[in-house]
């Protein structure tokens, strides 16, 4: 989790996590709106982002084939609007 990401966790909590190694953990942590916690680092592994160079291809050819699929889906759903089945038996 890095303290800007997505899963971020709360700012009042990093200074005591920061200086934790894998399979340590905190003292209890009393916050200011009464919640204690008690956090333990499983793992540190270091923020990496992939330049967007790198992926942009990637990145297209997932857009093109789920819009191929959008397209096609529609193209089916007119010619079962337009057809008309006649069943003898």
């Amino acid at each position: 989790m890095t303290q800007n990401g997505k899963t971020a966790i709360r700012a009042d909590l990093w200074d005591a996590i920061a200086k934790l190694q894998p399979s340590q953990h905190t003292d209890v942590i009393a916050t200011t709106d009464g919640f204690y916690y008690i956090v333990q680092v499983e793992d540190r592994k270091k923020a990496a982002m992939t330049p967007l160079e790198d992926v942009r291809a990637q990145i297209e050819q997932t857009v093109i084939n789920e819009e191929s699929q959008v397209r096609q889906q529609q193209w089916l759903d007119s010619l079962r609007a337009k057809a008309f089945i006649k069943m003898n038996l």
